[in-house]
C-alpha cells in the first residue's frame, strides 16, 4: 500500500540528531543488504513510527536483474507526497532504470526530509544542499549520497556499519550483541538507558520500541537478571499505561523474585509499589506472595525488614483468605524477630493494616499483638506499640 506522508505523521517534526544518525545507520544497512546480497533495488523510503523504526514499504516494486524502467507516472518512485527533487536527476527521464545509485539519492532526500525545517519534505534545492537539522556527524555521509554524479555516488554497500558514528548507533549496535559480551559489561550498557532517556538522548517511544525488546530478549537469551536490567526495563516503560506492557513485564518481574541473589531482592522490595503496577491481583497472590513469604525466614535482618515493609504495598492486593492464612501469622512471627528493629517495624506494620485486614481477623488479632508490644524490652517497640493502639482504636 502506499505511504503515508511524514507530513501527516503525528509525530511529524524535524527529528533529534540521534534518531537521525539512527536512520542513516539502519537504512544504509537494508540498502547494502539488498544491494550486495539480493541484488535488488529498493525506490522508495519510509518511516513507520514515531518509535524511530525505519523501514522500507513498497516492496512489491523491488527491482532487479534484469533491471526494468519505472516510469515517473507510477506511485514509484516518487512518493505520493513527494517532488522531483526526491528522484535522481538521472532517473528524471521517461524509461530510466532505478539502480543502486538512484537508490542513494533516494536515501539522502529522505535524510534531508526529517531533518528540514518542518521535518517535511523538501521543495527547494537549497533545502537539499543544506538542511537545518542535519547533525554534524552526518554531512560526509549525506553529500555522498547526493553526488550529481551517479559513479561518484556513496554506495550503501560500502558505508553501511561504518560511515555514520553516533553513541545511539553503537550504543544498539551493542544491545543486539548482548549474547556475546560478559555479565559486567552487560549491566554498564543497562546503566545507559536511564541516563540517555534523562538526557533527552532519546524519546520515551523510542526506548519503548526500540530498547525495550532487546532487554526483554536479553532475559531469556542470556539468563541476565540484576536491577541495572530490570531498572533499564522499568525506565523504558515509564510514561505508558502499566496495561500495555504488563504482558510482557509480569513474567520477568516474577521471575526476578525468584532469584537469589540478596542485592536483587533488596532492589525489588524497595521498588515493590513501581512494580506491582504490572502485576494483576491473581499473580500477587498466586505467583508473588509465596516469593514473598521467603523473605520473613531469610537469615538477612536486612532483607527481613523490607520484606515486612513491603507488606503495605502487597496487602491490598490480596484476598482475605491470603491475608488471613499466610500474612497475619507471618508477621506475628516478625514481632519476636531477634532484631529490636524488625519487631518495631512489624508492629507499625500491624497498626497500618488494621483497615485493610478483615472484620474477623481484625477482632480477633489486632489486640493482642499490639498489646504484646507494650511488654517488649526495647522501648522504640513499646512505643510503637502505644501509638498503633490509639491510631486504631475505632476497631
Amino acid at each position: 500500500s502506499a505511504c503515508t506522508p511524514w507530513t501527516q505523521r503525528p509525530f511529524a517534526r524535524p527529528v533529534a540528531a540521534p534518531l537521525a544518525a539512527l536512520a542513516a545507520a539502519d537504512l544504509l544497512s537494508l540498502l547494502a543488504f539488498l544491494h550486495t546480497r539480493a541484488s535488488l533495488s529498493l525506490p522508495n523510503l519510509s518511516v513507520r513510527s514515531g518509535g524511530g523504526l525505519w523501514v522500507t514499504p513498497g516492496h512489491r516494486v523491488m527491482v532487479g536483474p534484469p533491471l526494468v524502467p519505472l516510469p515517473l507516472s507510477s506511485p514509484y518512485p516518487t512518493p505520493s507526497w513527494g517532488t522531483s527533487l526526491e528522484v535522481a536527476p538521472e532517473a528524471r527521464q521517461p524509461g530510466a532504470l532505478t539502480t543502486v545509485a538512484t537508490d542513494a539519492w533516494t536515501l539522502g532526500v529522505f535524510l534531508a526530509s526529517i531533518c528540514s525545517a518542518d521535518g517535511g519534505p523538501v521543495t527547494d534545492a537549497a533545502s537539499l544542499r543544506s538542511p537545518p537539522h542535519l547533525p554534524a556527524s552526518l554531512t560526509r555521509v549525506y553529500r555522498a549520497l547526493l553526488s550529481a554524479s551517479p559513479d561518484k555516488r556513496g554506495k550503501p554497500s560500502k558505508m553501511a556499519g561504518k560511515a555514520v558514528q553516533h553513541p545511539l548507533v553503537d550504543f544498539l549496535t551493542s544491545l543486539e550483541t548482548l549474547t556475546l559480551q560478559d555479565a559486567a559489561t552487560r549491566d554498564a550498557l543497562f546503566s545507559k538507558v536511564g541516563r540517555m532517556i534523562d538526557a533527552g538522548d532519546v524519546t520515551a517511544t523510542f526506548a519503548r520500541h526500540e530498547i525495550l525488546p532487546h532487554l526483554l530478549g536479553a532475559v531469556d537469551a542470556t539468563g541476565a537478571s540484576g536491577w541495572p536490567l530490570l531498572g533499564a526495563i522499568l525506565r523504558c516503560c515509564s510514561g505508558t499505561p502499566a496495561a500495555d506492557v504488563a504482558p510482557r513485564l509480569a513474567p520477568v518481574i516474577l521471575r526476578f523474585f525468584g532469584q537469589t541473589d540478596r542485592a536483587l531482592r533488596s532492589s525489588l522490595l524497595q521498588h515493590m509499589d513501581e512494580l506491582l503496577a504490572y502485576l494483576s491481583n491473581a499473580q500477587v497472590e498466586t505467583d508473588l506472595l509465596p516469593l514473598l513469604c521467603q523473605g520473613f525466614v531469610d537469615s538477612s535482618p536486612a532483607l527481613r525488614e523490607l520484606t515486612v515493609k513491603s507488606v503495605l504495598a502487597v496487602a491490598p492486593r490480596l484476598s482475605p483468605k491470603a491475608l488471613e492464612a499466610q500474612i497475619v501469622p507471618a508477621l506475628r512471627r516478625m514481632q519476636i524477630d531477634k532484631e529490636p528493629g524488625i519487631r518495631t517495624n512489624t508492629t507499625v506494620c500491624l497498626g497500618k493494616l488494621a483497615g485493610t485486614l478483615p472484620d474477623s481477623v481484625r477482632q480477633a488479632v489486632l489486640l493482642p499483638l499490639l498489646t504484646r508490644a507494650l511488654k517488649d524490652t526495647f522501648a522504640p517497640h513499646r512505643s510503637a506499640g502505644l501509638l498503633a493502639l490509639t491510631a486504631t482504636m475505632e476497631y
